[in-house]
C-alpha cells in the first residue's frame, strides 16, 4: 500500500496527541480534522490506529474515571463528560462497574476538605455542602453519607 505524504502527517499527529495522553475517538477525530480537512484520510489513519490498539473508548473510559476519582469528581460528573466526548454508554457502565473506587468515601473526603470536620445542623450550611457535592457530581446517596461518620 502506497501511503501519501498527508496520511504519514495526520498519523505523525496523532501519536503526538497520543503520546500525551489517552483520547475518546471522537476527540480526537474533531483535532485531527482541525489540523487537515481531508476527512477520507483522517478516518483512514483513525481506523489504523484503533487496529494497532494505540486508539480505544473502552481504555479512554476506564482512565478518565480513574483521574476525574483522583481529582474528587462524581460518577454523575464523569459520565456526563464522558458523554460529551462520544463515548458509548455500554463503555461508560462497564468501565464504571470495573472501577474500584469507594464514591462514599471520596464523597467524605471533598466535602470534609473544602468545609472541615462537620459539626453543625444548621441546614443552610448544610443545604450549601449539599449543593457543593451534587455539582461535583455525587448521587444523593454519596452526598448524604458524606455527613456521616
Amino acid at each position: 500500500m502506497l501511503v501519501s505524504e498527508d496520511y504519514l502527517k495526520i498519523k505523525k499527529t496523532a501519536y503526538a496527541l497520543l503520546a500525551k495522553r489517552e483520547h475518546s475517538v471522537q476527540e480526537l477525530h474533531h483535532k485531527l480534522l482541525a489540523r487537515n480537512d481531508n476527512e477520507t484520510l483522517v478516518d483512514e489513519v483513525m481506523q489504523a490506529l484503533a487496529q494497532e490498539g494505540y486508539l480505544s473508548d473502552e481504555r479512554y473510559a476506564e482512565m478518565v474515571f480513574r483521574h476525574r476519582f483522583n481529582r474528587g469528581n462524581g460518577p454523575k460528573r464523569i459520565i456526563y463528560d464522558l458523554r460529551q466526548k462520544g463515548v458509548s454508554d455500554d463503555l461508560i457502565h462497564k468501565a464504571l462497574r470495573e472501577f474500584d473506587g469507594d464514591w462514599f468515601r471520596l464523597a467524605q473526603n471533598v466535602r470534609q476538605k473544602r468545609f472541615g470536620q462537620w459539626q453543625s445542623d444548621h441546614f443552610n450550611e448544610k443545604a450549601k455542602q449539599m449543593r457543593f457535592l451534587a455539582a461535583r457530581g455525587f448521587e444523593v446517596a454519596h452526598i448524604e453519607g458524606a455527613f456521616g461518620a
